[in-house]
C-alpha cells in the first residue's frame, strides 16, 4: 500500500534519524565531555537529527493511515492504528 513519496519519506526519515545516531556514537566513542567543542556541538546536532528522524516517521504513518482511508482499505487502517495505539500504551506504562 506504500506509495512512491511515502517511501521515499520514509527512507530519508531512517538515513536522518542514522546520521544523528551515528554522531551521537562518534561522541561516545570518542569520550568527549562537557567542554569539549564535539560534545558541546555534535550533541545538540544528534539529538535534532533523532527528533527530526523521528517526526518523519510519524508523519509517514500518519500519511499511510489517511491514504488507506481514501483507498477504502479499512482493515489495514484498523490494523494500523491498533499497533500504533498499543505501541503508545507500552511507552506510556514504561516504569
Amino acid at each position: 500500500m506504500k506509495h512512491n513519496s511515502n517511501i521515499r519519506l520514509f527512507n530519508f526519515a531512517l538515513l536522518i534519524g542514522v546520521l544523528g545516531l551515528s554522531i551521537l556514537l562518534g561522541i561516545i566513542v570518542s569520550g568527549a565531555a562537557d567542554p569539549e567543542p564535539l560534545f558541546c556541538i555534535g550533541t545538540p546536532i544528534g539529538l535534532l537529527l533523532c527528533f527530526v528522524g523521528a517526526i518523519l516517521i510519524i508523519i509517514t504513518y500518519t500519511c499511510e493511515i489517511f491514504r488507506g482511508i481514501r483507498e477504502k482499505k479499512f482493515i489495514w487502517v484498523i490494523v494500523l492504528l491498533i499497533l500504533g495505539g498499543l505501541l503508545f500504551i507500552r511507552i506510556l506504562l514504561r516504569p
